[in-house]
């Protein structure tokens, strides 16, 4: 192999995590106000601002608003609102929508989620080779699911980012150098984790297990030796310092914790004892039809449509390049797998199923199957000693390429990728409940465009993520008692309402049975049904045709 002067090495390596911004950055900050969810509008908003509200009178114990407990999201929101008065004194905000002032509070959670992605592959550089910590950092980037979610101001990507760079930073920790600096990041992404969504609990076990390995069965240690060679000491204050740490981070970004923990631990365990343990309560679908509480295939279905075709063909792939990598390389692999696997299965015992919920474990995917890819590059190249590095290089470079392409032909709507190789979104619509507002952006932009919008209104399931894209003077409302407002003059019947059967009335009075005005579609399949209201009779006359 070729080594390059010093110098050299260091303006590659400079370069390379150049592209791991501009990769992570670019598809996560743009189209922040494109579409808004049903969750953000309802509830995330209204939480930021109520945290923001208590901080700024000193109210601590206000600060614990939601069960999840979604801590990071609400300081991202509040941040978001506060800079709205000083970008509007400086002239950058002249006139700021109702998505722009959302797309700002997204923001910060945008920046923290791109910066995870570069700190991961910070982490990666010390794991594995400089190529394949390159390739898992890309794969990472580029993922469209793990994007998807990093725009929005929700709780699933800030657990996702911050329980990968916590275990990265311990796997670096205790299966590395015993840099203080690796625990210390991994305690403080821990706490994030914690303060992001209950869910990462499962952070202790596996933490735990690292320490232990890594401690008490160390690569060095030879069988048949009767004495541990590292011992219990440096094992105990190791975990004793992650906990430490990760509770020092929680107390000084919740200041709920200062003054009423019992109320902190009450209303999180009603999180996970009493939400968790029911199903959603506006019901589920999954393989075709409603099914309120899906069962154990949920999330094996969700890991197989929700990879990429690379991530799908490196994971198959792994197993059989598993024994050309190095034991130290297979320890951090087979933890961050095992991590996945444990994961997956505690989300399989509660009933309130999303795909989104196992978000989480797809950073750690796209590293296994990026490791998996490139050792096969390796084994390939050897065959060809003469091209050996211009095949590296070749082959890298097509997969990355292969990723760009992948995330700029979903954007903006990454929510709707599904993998090509299964059947792309059509299938994921097939399997599981779709729509969470994206869509309706585009139901207002043709309803504006219609000349007479401004003097009817709207009949939508959920006019909040609706109406902001509205022109001034139009509205969507719901009906009130299943009945038409008198000034009805398009009804819109949305995609998640079919999905789970949720055709109500007046709904059902048009969906499926009338041809709709417009259909509005993403990615080849249908969110939205747009149909005219007829005007309303004003007096009904008996009437009778022919002799």
């Amino acid at each position: 192999m070729r080594v390059y002067p010093q110098w050299i090495q260091h303006r590659l390596t400079l370069g390379t995590y150049l592209l791991v911004i501009l990769a992570a950055s670019v598809p996560r900050l743009m189209f922040l106000d494109r579409f808004l969810t049903v969750d953000e509008v309802n509830f995330w908003v209204a939480r930021s601002g109520v945290f923001l509200n208590a901080l700024r009178a000193g109210d601590a114990l206000q600060t614990a608003i939601s069960t999840h407990p979604g801590v990071t999201t609400m300081w991202s929101g509040a941040i978001g609102i506060w800079l709205r008065r000083p970008l509007f004194d400086a002239g950058l905000l002249p006139g700021l929508t109702v998505p722009g002032a959302i797309g700002l509070m997204r923001l910060p959670l945008a920046l923290a989620h791109t910066a995870g992605v570069v700190l991961g592959y910070a982490l990666l550089r010390r794991m594995l080779s400089g190529e394949a910590a390159l390739l898992a950092a890309l794969f990472w980037a580029f993922d469209p699911f793990v994007v998807a979610y990093s725009r929005l101001l929700h709780v699933d990507a800030p657990l996702t980012t911050f329980v990968t760079i916590s275990l990265l930073a311990a796997l670096r920790y205790w299966n590395g150098t015993r840099s203080r600096r690796s625990l210390v990041c991994s305690a403080i992404a821990g706490g994030l984790a914690l303060l992001s969504k209950s869910p990462s609990l499962v952070l202790f076990p596996i933490i735990g297990l690292i320490a232990i390995w890594a401690t008490l069965v160390p690569d060095r240690w030879e069988s048949g030796t009767d004495k541990l060679p590292n011992g219990w000491r440096p094992l105990l204050s190791g975990l004793f310092a992650w906990g430490v740490i990760a509770l020092l981070t929680m107390l000084l970004l919740w200041p709920a914790l200062w003054v009423g923990p019992a109320k902190v631990y009450e209303q999180l365990q009603t999180g996970v004892t009493i939400e968790g343990a029911q199903p959603h309560i506006l019901g589920n679908f999954f393989l075709g039809q409603p099914d309120d509480a899906p069962g154990s295939l949920f999330y094996p279905v969700t890991i197989a449509l929700r990879l990429t075709p690379w991530t799908m063909v490196g994971l198959l792939a792994l197993p059989f390049v598993w024994h050309h990598m190095q034991r130290a390389t297979k320890r951090d692999l087979a933890l961050l797998a095992l991590y996945a696997i444990v994961f997956a299965l505690a989300l399989t015992f509660f009933p309130k199923k999303f795909n989104r919920y196992l978000l989480p474990i797809f950073p750690a995917l796209d590293i296994l199957a990026a490791v998996g890819f490139w050792q096969i590059i390796v084994v390939l190249a050897r065959h060809q000693q003469r091209y050996r590095t211009a095949i590296r290089i070749a082959a890298q470079s097509v997969l990355v390429l292969l990723a760009a392409l992948n995330i700029w032909w979903w954007q903006p709507y990454e929510i709707a990728a599904f993998n090509q190789l299964l059947g792309g979104a059509p299938a994921g619509a097939r399997t599981f409940v779709i729509g969470w507002g994206e869509g309706f952006e585009l139901v207002a932009n043709w309803l504006n465009e219609q000349p007479n919008i401004t003097s009817v209104s709207t009949v939508s399931r959920i006019p909040v993520v609706q109406n902001p894209y509205m022109r001034q003077g139009a509205n969507a409302q719901t009906p009130l008692n299943g009945d038409l407002p008198p000034a009805a003059g398009y009804l819109v019947v949305y995609v998640s309402q079919t999905q789970r059967g949720d055709l109500s009335l007046p709904f059902n009075q048009f969906y499926p049975g009338r041809i709709p005005l417009h259909t509005i579609s993403i990615h080849g399949v249908p969110y939205a049904w747009i149909y005219q209201v007829p005007p309303a009779v004003e007096q009904e006359r008996a009437a009778q045709f022919g002799m």
